[in-house]
């Protein structure tokens, strides 16, 4: 195994363990929200979506997080 190909192997690990975490916390008994912020001035008027009122929102974020972690596992079984 090359340095680079080692690398590359941590980084992709790194990574791994992000979106499972990320999944982790999309799965634990907690509510989920999103927050969009937004300053005037110096008033806060942020908006929050809680993701248990918006199903969809939550599937498609679900989704996408596990297509992403699935294609970064795939790549580091082809590491080797």
């Amino acid at each position: 195994m090359t340095k680079e190909i080692l690398e590359k192997a941590c980084e992709l690990d790194a990574k791994i363990e992000y979106y499972k975490d990320v999944l982790k916390a999309l799965d634990s008994c907690y509510e989920n929200f999103i927050r969009f912020s937004d300053f005037k001035e110096s008033m806060d008027i942020s908006k929050t979506i809680c993701l248990s009122n918006e199903q969809e929102l939550e599937t498609y974020i679900r989704e996408y997080f596990v297509r992403k972690l699935e294609m970064l596992e795939q790549e580091f079984i082809e590491l080797n």
